[in-house]
């Protein structure tokens, strides 16, 4: 399934269908600095795993939210969206595979790229949980200026 829908976090949740809501529900806590949101969206096992645009793997749930605290303590303005995406549905579990845009500003440097995300999830207890994200950003250029970003937000784990 295709789908043209913008996530953003900002659209009403409750009107989208139940794969497209837990996507959105991700984003209105990732935009928002929400752990607690970001918390509920992902299964908090050891199996976890995010794969991130420099390479870096962390898996388990423990590891994950401590990368999501340190990302949200920073000083600077974070917020992406998700679009151009295809969705895979089974029963128990979906995947999305699409385009992410960040935009990254502290207020002196500014930053909009561009990633290819998967995100999957699996159903527990009638909701969907994030089990796995892998991102990547394909122009070496922009991986290069994120990657500085990154650095300059003192980044050991992302």
């Amino acid at each position: 399934m295709a789908s043209g829908y913008l996530i953003s976090g900002q659209e009403q949740a409750s009107a989208l269908p139940s794969p497209l809501r837990a996507i959105s529900e991700f984003y209105a806590g990732f935009n928002t600095g929400n752990i607690d949101a970001i918390a509920e969206n992902w299964m908090q096992v050891n199996e976890a795993i995010i794969v991130s645009p420099v390479g870096r793997i962390l898996s388990g749930w423990e590891n994950i939210r401590a990368a999501y605290e340190w990302l949200f303590s920073r000083q600077a303005n974070i917020k992406a969206e998700f679009s151009d995406y295809s969705l895979l549905v089974d029963e128990d579990l979906f995947y999305a595979v699409g385009t992410e845009r960040l935009n990254i500003s502290n207020g002196e440097d500014s930053l909009v790229t561009s990633a290819t995300i998967t995100r999957m999830y699996k159903r527990r207890h009638d909701h969907w949980k994030q089990i796995h994200l892998h991102s990547s950003i394909p122009k070496a250029e922009e991986l290069q200026a994120f990657q500085s970003a990154m650095i300059r937000l003192g980044s050991r784990t992302l």
